[in-house]
């Protein structure tokens, strides 16, 4: 359902967008288990908890 609410929002953008956007190489690392999670806390200052 939250997804659904993501998805409808008017500045909605592709995960694969953001994840090119927001991750830098230092920053987040690509063996951290919360790095999809946080890509999206990155791209949702509006909603921060995240139904993975």
């Amino acid at each position: 359902m939250a997804d659904a609410e993501f998805r409808a929002r008017p500045n909605f953008e592709a995960p694969e967008e953001s994840a090119r956007q927001h991750k830098s190489p230092g920053t987040i690392s690509d063996t951290d288990p919360d790095r999809r999670n946080s890509r999206f806390r990155l791209k949702q200052p509006g909603r921060p908890r995240i139904k993975a």
